[in-house]
């Protein structure tokens, strides 16, 4: 039996990554979103501008340390086990998980490094990240259990998952700020259908934490309101 878990090192290196592209993209597009909806209200003389972008940044910065904290300590407490006969993946708050050797349909290793093993129901399927540490030695023992299958290119959804993420976020914002019937209908189908299909992925999973599964039942409040403002603007 050998027990696998994150590499330390590997997550510090992606977190940096990361903040040095993110924070900086989410606070032009926060301040965007700001520009967008006062110039398209009524002038005041009061210039609010000052005030509201680095209470803005500030809030993004606090908001991200604080996901930062939670992400780091739900990762490191991943862990998969391996032994004769079963693959088992246990994590913070998660309920376990477990493969028999005798219902792994698949194997796939992605050019990242990823490693996903599918079972016989669509939501039996456990990933493996590359932050894995001894990824080699994973591989090995993960070939005792069955030929993997490399695939040379990623899905395109989990490629680009941070770019949809900001598209999804530039439509939202163009559904309460733009006036054109056309294009807010457009957006608001696109949205409505994204975070619908995205709701019932995160329940249905079997690696989500229970606490990031309640809380996604606020989308069905978001959907709703996506689609009161979309009504109403058709409408007027």
């Amino acid at each position: 039996m050998q027990q696998f878990k994150i590499s330390e090192e590997k997550y510090r290196k992606l977190m940096r990554k990361r903040s040095t592209f993110l924070l900086p993209l989410i606070s032009i597009v926060a301040v965007m979103a700001i520009l967008i909806s006062t110039l398209s209200s009524e002038k005041t003389d009061v210039n609010l501008f000052p005030i509201i972008i680095p209470a803005v940044q500030i809030f993004i910065g606090f908001s991200y340390y604080r996901s930062f904290k939670k992400q780091k300590r739900l990762l490191m407490s991943y862990t998969v086990t391996l032994s004769d006969n079963e693959i088992i993946r246990e994590q913070l708050n998660t309920p376990p998980l477990t493969i028999n050797f005798m219902e792994i349909k698949e194997i796939v290793k992605s050019e990242k490094g990823n490693f996903t093993i599918k079972g016989v129901s669509r939501q039996d399927v456990i990933y493996i990240p590359y932050l894995i540490d001894d990824p080699i030695e994973l591989e090995k023992c993960l070939a005792t259990f069955g030929p993997i299958t490399v695939h040379t290119k990623d899905p395109f959804y989990r490629k680009y998952r941070i770019w949809l993420s900001i598209a999804v976020l530039g439509l939202i914002v163009s559904i309460y700020t733009v006036n054109n019937k056309i294009i807010v209908g457009i957006c608001g189908t696109l949205v409505s259908g994204l975070m619908a299909w995205g709701f019932y992925e995160r329940i249905t999973s079997k690696n989500l934490p229970q606490n990031i599964k309640r809380r996604s039942w606020i989308l069905l409040l978001v959907i709703a309101s996506i689609i009161y403002t979309v009504y109403i603007k058709l409408t007027e």
